[in-house]
């Protein structure tokens, strides 16, 4: 694309990176019709184009292994931690460092521990396309967090 608007530029009647941005918001909605009309659920379609459309084969892996994992009992439970860590990071702004310091009980401790341990194994995993492995890697983490006392939207 970006090939194309460059040798396209003297003729563009808006800047190239809005076209840029328009075309791609153009090719996303596309391919998410596409992929639903193949029967993948919207939702999940919906999370593996969220981060940006880079790679599509890429993009069909994740979207393989997310519908597989959903099948999965740990899908719901792994589902709610995701909800509740995103409600309580909304507050921060930029880059989040977590500190040891900062927790306050035993079961905080362990399970930063934990994924300090499991994050590296997901990273890798997903970095070699193989996000099934990943899903369960992070769904290991699911039995240390404790119940949330209330329902996060």
């Amino acid at each position: 694309m970006d090939r194309s608007l460059a040798t396209l530029a003297p003729k563009l009647t808006s800047p190239a990176a809005e076209v840029r941005r328009k075309v791609l918001e153009f090719v996303v909605a596309r391919y998410l019709n596409l992929l639903v009309s193949q029967g993948a659920p919207a939702d999940l379609v919906e999370a593996v184009l969220a981060p940006g459309l880079t790679n599509v084969v890429d993009l069909r892996a994740k979207l393989d292994a997310l519908v597989a994992f959903r099948a999965d009992a740990a899908f719901e439970p792994l589902a709610e931690v995701f909800k509740r860590a995103i409600n309580i990071t909304k507050a921060y702004d930029g880059p989040l460092a977590v500190s040891g310091k900062l927790f306050e009980h035993d079961e905080e401790r362990a399970l930063h521990a934990a994924a300090a341990d499991v994050s590296g194994r997901v990273v890798a995993a997903a970095r070699d396309g193989r996000y099934g492995e990943a899903f369960r890697e992070m769904a290991g983490l699911q039995p240390l967090v404790p119940p949330s006392s209330k329902k996060c939207s």
